[in-house]
C-alpha cells in the first residue's frame, strides 16, 4: 500500500500545534521549532504502509500527527515485540538518520495515519547548522530507546499476569497517556505483545477491573486509573518476595 494523499507543503495552524503542544518538540524554543518544521511536508498514509523494514536504511524521519505506528522489535529471544504508539507530535528515525544504520525493527502503521515527513538530507543540513540542533534531537533518541530496552527486559520477566499488567503499563508510560484515553490494541494484539496467552489477558483484565483501573471495549483499552495500575503492578512484584 502507498500514499493516499500529500496534503499540503506546509502545516495547517492545526496541525501544527499537535507538534509543539507536547513532547520534544514543545520544549524547544520557538526559532528551533521554526526552523525544523519547515524541513518537511505533511503527507497521508494507507494503513498498512511500511515507513520502514527491518534492515534497512530510512528516508525520512517523521512526526506523528494522526493515527497509529506499530514498531516491531525482536527481543533476545527472538520474540516480536510491537510497540503500538497514537501519540500525536511523536517523532520516529532520528537516530539512524543520523548514523545511517540499518534499522533495528520495522515500522508499520496501524491506521490511516497522517505524518509530517523531513528527508533525512534536508535533517541532516539542519543538524549542520547548529550543533544545539544535534544535542536537543539526540537527547530525545536516547531517552525513547532507554524505554523501548527496559520494556524488552520488563516483557520477558514474571509471572504471566505481571508480563501483561507491566506491558500495559510500559505503553501508557510510553505514551504519556492521561486517565479517559484509550489504547488503540485489542486483548488479541497485547497478549503478543506480552507472549502469553488470550485467556491469561482476559484473566488479568478481570483483575484490573476489579481494581477499577481499565475498562474495555472492541479495540480499545481504556485507562480508567493510572496510579490503581501501578499499584496492581507494585502488588504483583511484592507477592514475588
Amino acid at each position: 500500500m502507498g500514499i493516499l494523499t500529500v496534503q499540503s507543503k506546509q502545516l495547517s495552524a492545526g496541525q501544527r500545534t499537535i507538534l509543539t503542544r507536547d513532547g520534544w518538540l514543545s520544549l524547544q524554543s520557538l526559532d528551533f521549532q521554526d526552523s525544523f518544521l519547515a524541513l518537511g511536508t505533511v503527507k497521508q498514509f494507507e494503513a498498512g504502509y511500511c515507513l520502514y523494514a527491518l534492515d534497512s536504511q530510512v528516508s525520512h524521519v517523521y512526526g506523528l500527527i494522526d493515527g497509529q505506528i506499530d514498531v516491531h522489535l525482536l527481543s533476545s529471544t527472538f520474540e516480536e515485540i510491537a510497540f503500538p504508539s497514537t501519540g500525536r507530535g511523536k517523532w520516529y528515525s532520528f537516530s539512524d538518520a543520523i548514523t545511517g544504520d540499518r534499522t533495528a525493527g520495522t515500522a508499520i502503521l496501524k491506521t490511516q495515519s497522517t505524518m509530517f515527513c523531513i528527508p533525512r538530507a534536508k535533517f541532516l543540513t539542519f543538524l549542520d547548522v547548529d550543533p544545539t540542533h544535534y544535542r536537543a534531537i539526540i537527547s530525545h533518541d536516547n531517552i525513547l530507546r532507554r524505554h523501548i530496552q527496559r520494556v524488552l527486559m520488563d516483557a520477558l520477566t514474571g509471572s504471566e499476569v505481571e508480563r501483561v499488567v507491566i506491558r500495559l503499563q510500559a505503553l501508557v508510560d510510553g505514551q504519556n497517556t492521561d486517565v479517559g484515553t484509550s489504547l488503540k490494541l485489542t486483548q488479541t494484539e497485547l497478549a503478543a505483545m506480552a507472549g502469553v496467552s488470550l485467556p491469561t489477558v482476559q484473566r488479568t483484565f478481570r483483575l484490573l477491573k476489579k481494581f477499577e483501573a481499565v475498562e474495555t471495549t472492541y479495540g480499545e483499552i481504556q485507562i480508567t486509573d493510572r496510579e490503581k495500575l501501578s499499584q496492581l503492578q507494585d502488588s504483583l512484584e511484592q507477592s514475588k518476595g
